[in-house]
């Protein structure tokens, strides 16, 4: 899975967190454990919908959440390598401010070979947050959930699509190759 965020303004967490967490380098899960995991390595590229991007595992919370909502033994979480000034913002009105995109990306594959590919996007990263912040706590009112779970462990898979501006983008399944 991957991240490539958008957003007209950078929050002070992000820096902060990738500066604390860069001495220890990164983190992988093989086998459901985790590994340390060079941090630098491990960087191939990817076929966005707005194009191909460089990616490179990171370790994030997003590592444990992907593995306790799926039970997959093996995950990486990558981030897009991009220049922040080159992320898409393009205005819809003249007038106006600028629009962003951002992209979650996953993809499984089966014992088989088999594989799913799907890209999750939204709107400006930083808007996106508080959205489904409140999505979350309408769907708690409505339906209690106990424990300390993921938003897709608690809501379903189809949880981030509720989010206004915010669709899922699926490649069809590709069979293994014999």
């Amino acid at each position: 899975m991957a991240t490539k965020a958008a957003s007209g303004q950078q929050g002070p967490g992000v820096s902060a967190t990738r500066q604390e967490n860069l001495p220890y380098g990164g983190w992988i899960r093989q086998a459901g454990q985790l590994h340390a995991y060079e941090l630098g390595s491990g960087i191939t590229t990817v076929s966005f919908p707005d194009g191909p991007c460089q990616i490179m595992p990171i370790p994030t919370g997003d590592l444990e959440a992907a593995f306790q909502a799926t039970g997959a033994p093996n995950v990486v979480s990558y981030m897009a390598l991009v220049d922040p000034t080159d992320l898409d913002a393009t205005d819809e009105d003249a007038d106006g401010p600028p629009t962003y995109r951002s992209f979650g990306w996953a993809r499984a594959t089966g014992s088989d070979g088999a594989t799913a590919e799907a890209w999750l996007q939204t709107g400006d990263s930083y808007a996106f947050t508080p959205a489904a912040s409140v999505r979350a706590v309408e769907e708690l009112l409505s339906a209690p959930v106990s424990g300390a779970v993921s938003p897709a462990a608690a809501f379903g898979a189809n949880f981030a699509s509720t989010v206004k501006d915010t669709n899922r983008i699926d490649m069809p399944s590709q069979a293994s190759q014999p």
